[in-house]
């Protein structure tokens, strides 16, 4: 029986050691998952808090581009239900998120931004000055447009401001 017990033992050790990793992987993708939970609902204490925790924020693509697009959706909160996208871009900025980072076609977040949201220049623009980084607005998208050539065909205001601020 002694013998018996410390076969068991010993195999239950063995299994929750092996366990770990996975366990831990898990819990990351965990983390991930949450942090995209709380950014869809805009949730700006959950997405601040999973950031912090270890979630990364460069899913998708491996870029950040779902993040960089969701971030970018919540311009269109209404008042009362506004976000902090500044506090959240600087934490997902600690975290490791890059708005230049290429994805695996050679487009940072940016440019797909400046693409899918070409219809509201304003928020380009604002996205574009979040960003800690210096953005190249000259870097084509897929189709061979810039940000730059998209600002200009919907707001040359906005292309003027820009160009007026440095960017």
């Amino acid at each position: 029986m002694g013998i018996l017990n410390m076969l068991k033992k010993k195999s239950t050790e063995n299994a929750s050691q092996s366990a770990q990793p996975v366990e831990k992987e898990l819990t990351e993708i965990q983390k991930t998952i949450e942090l995209r939970k709380a950014l869809h609902h805009s949730d700006q204490e959950g997405v601040i808090k999973w950031l912090r925790a270890g979630a990364n924020p460069n899913y998708d693509n491996n870029n950040g581009a779902s993040f960089f697009h969701e971030l970018a959706y919540k311009e269109f909160l209404p008042q009362g239900k506004k976000m902090d996208i500044q506090a959240i871009y600087n934490e997902a900025a600690q975290a490791g998120f890059n708005v230049n980072k290429p994805d695996r076609e050679g487009i940072p977040p940016i440019v797909h931004i400046a693409h899918d949201f070409s219809r509201f220049p304003n928020v380009v623009r604002r996205m574009c000055e979040i960003a800690r980084e210096h953005i190249d607005i000259d870097v084509k998208d897929k189709n061979g447009k810039t940000i730059r050539t998209y600002l200009q065909e919907t707001s040359p205001v906005q292309m003027a401001h820009m160009q007026r601020d440095g960017r």
